[in-house]
């Protein structure tokens, strides 16, 4: 592919960039080294809490991180991208996970088929350059999934934290939350006080983290200042390190509780690489089907998203090559026995610091040590509380941001409409959607539900009455819309101008119509302007509409303006041209249609004629 003129890199191009990164800057190496093995260190529990989100074994984490990282760096566009589990691809595979035994396979071998095979249908993607088909997924789509997976981290920890033992999973979170309510009396007090204890200090060191700012010249002796800046480094280790004290103090309170005390997180084996995808069926790929596929599609588009919040200017995209890289890790991930694979944004800005891919690769090596040495530790009890808290401070910021979002997209849908059905159609409806099916259908379902809605939203927008009322701003030449804050047009006397949005077609031209003429500016009017510089294009539906409209006497007389090129000549070959009784130069300036427009209204005023007599009268004659 890389050969075959796409403009994609091979591995061999990617290396060389590396080395010309750090040619004549050999010093960044150890440095970028340090950066992505801190960065390994510092966020291995995240790891542990997206295996428990998808409900598999511990071990799972390991080939989710570690492999995935090296192929990515690779074979990536994009230099400086973190390749591990995320949390909506997590919450996807747990409730497939959830299935597993009618499936008749275990968790594990569940989730490296599902990697797998959405590694597969990434590379088949960018085979086929099917890169574009992400644009399916809007903005609002794609932060309402977010808000909901947010939502439902919460739910999915609510009886973490407070000990509860549901008797059976649940695969809609809604239902998990009325069965944690309902068994809240049933709550393990040790467990919910130390889960607490452990959010409150993960937010206090999270706190810090902007509190070891150096001064420019701290004042105070030599021991003074030395004392100070010791002081400052231990807060900025202590904050970076936050969620491996989390880990740490929770198993400390294992060890000194009473055995049993807490629920535990199963023990994480070293990187084993062994044939784990089992034996495969029609009727396992149809089951599997749409959860691959879903998985994927979000996946790339986390990858765009994360990508395009990380990436410099400067930076390399090939969004091609994008999914041919993702593609690979994810077919690495399943084989080595993990989960399904996206960008991490906060690893990603972790060793966003660093120059070149050495990061990348010690972040990938930190990993592997980390879970190497608890896998061997016999003694390494981490419980499921802790990992509980390090969740639920990682996704605090993105609950709070959803009334942010929910307020910004009210706002903007009211600015075109302040009807209920027109909140519906807008960008909001398509983000309510997203953050509430998934919480009461399952993030599968409720997902499919709302990618199916988006697009039934798409095709309403497009036959939707799109249409604003235009007036002049006195003593000039400029039209500005009516009745917006801050516009200073006024209406034009019995006369009505109208500027229309998007191609006039067989799904909005009657209804525009309609629509515009039930408006209250509509009243008193003898003369109709219709601007049309938003117009590129008339089906045969509108040119039949229009030829009855126009040759129809119902008092009112329309001129048309500012048309293009492509749509003059669709009024010429279709001879509405030959009904339009205006001059040619008022076809693309809107200021003279105006103008003829009122001469005709002072015409019609003192001489009332019958629309449509004037010209049957004129055929008599001749």
């Amino acid at each position: 592919l890389s050969a075959s003129g796409t403009g994609m890199q091979g591995p061999s191009q990617l290396l060389l960039r590396w080395s010309r990164t750090y040619r004549g800057n050999s010093k960044a190496i150890p440095r970028d080294a340090a950066i992505g093995g801190v960065a390994g260190v510092v966020f291995w529990p995240l790891v542990l809490g997206h295996a428990s989100l998808a409900g598999v074994p511990s071990a799972v984490a390991v080939g989710s991180t570690v492999v995935p990282c090296i192929v990515y760096a690779l074979l990536g566009s994009v230099p400086m991208l973190a390749l591990q589990s995320g949390s909506t691809a997590s919450l996807c595979l747990g409730e497939v996970v959830e299935s597993s035994s009618d499936l008749g396979i275990t968790p594990g071998e569940v989730a490296c088929l599902v990697t797998l095979c959405v590694g597969v249908v990434h590379v088949l993607m960018g085979i086929v350059d099917l890169a574009r088909i992400a644009e399916l997924f809007s903005q609002p789509l794609l932060k309402g999934r977010t808000g909901a997976a947010a939502v439902m981290v919460f739910f999915s920890q609510a009886k973490v934290v407070l000990g509860i033992r549901l008797p059976r999973a649940e695969r809609v979170p809604l239902q998990t939350l009325a069965h944690t309510a309902l068994l809240v009396q049933e709550t393990h007090w040790q467990t919910a006080v130390s889960a607490g204890g452990l959010i409150a200090m993960l937010v206090a060191l999270r706190c810090l983290k902007g509190a070891g700012g150096s001064p420019a010249t701290p004042a105070g002796g030599v021991i003074s200042r030395a004392c100070r800046t010791a002081a400052r480094s231990a807060v900025q280790v202590c904050a970076i390190s936050s969620n491996v004290l989390v880990i740490a103090v929770g198993m400390l309170l294992v060890a000194w509780a009473p055995e049993g005390t807490y629920l535990l997180v199963d023990q994480v084996e070293p990187l084993d690489v062994r044939w784990r995808i089992p034996e495969v069926n029609l009727e396992m790929l149809a089951t599997l089907a749409m959860p691959i596929l879903l998985v994927a599609f979000m996946t790339f588009g986390g990858q765009l998203l994360i990508a395009d919040l990380v990436r410099k200017p400067a930076d390399p995209w090939e969004p091609r090559q994008e999914l041919i890289a993702i593609g690979a890790s994810g077919i690495a991930a399943g084989l080595f026995g993990g989960m399904p694979v996206m960008p991490n944004l906060a690893v990603t800005q972790a060793v966003g610091q660093a120059v070149g891919g050495v990061a990348l690769l010690a972040n990938a090596g930190a990993h592997l040590l980390v879970f190497w040495l608890v896998g061997r530790s016999d003694g390494v009890r981490v419980p499921q509380c802790a990992v509980a808290a390090i969740l639920v401070v990682e996704f605090w910021q993105l609950l709070l941001g959803i009334p942010r979002d929910f307020r910004r997209l009210l706002r903007q849908a009211r600015v075109h409409s302040r009807s209920f059905g027109g909140l519906l159609v807008s960008d909001l409806g398509i983000y309510l959607v997203a953050l509430g099916s998934p919480l009461v259908f399952g993030i599968i379902k409720g997902s499919v539900g709302a990618i199916a809605v988006e697009l039934l939203l798409a095709v309403t927008r497009f036959a939707d009455s799109r249409f604003t009322f235009i007036g002049r701003v006195p003593g000039t030449q400029v039209y500005d819309e009516l009745d917006v804050p801050g516009s200073r047009a006024e209406p034009v006397p019995h006369l009505s101008i109208v500027r229309v949005e998007g191609a006039r077609w067989f799904g909005n031209v009657l209804h525009t119509s309609r629509m515009a003429r039930r408006q209250p500016q509509f009243a008193d009017v003898k003369a109709l302007v219709l601007d049309w510089r938003m117009v590129n294009f008339l089906d045969e539906t509108a040119v039949a509409h229009y030829r009855r409209r126009w040759t129809e006497p119902d008092g009112v007389r329309c001129w048309v303006t500012n048309t293009s090129t492509s749509v003059r000549r669709q009024l010429q070959d279709s001879g509405l041209m030959e009904l339009r009784q205006q001059s040619d130069n008022t076809l693309v300036d809107l200021h003279a249609a105006v103008l003829e427009a009122e001469e005709y209204v002072r015409t019609t005023q003192e001489t009332p004629v019958v629309l449509g007599m004037r010209r049957r009268h004129s055929d008599m004659e001749d």
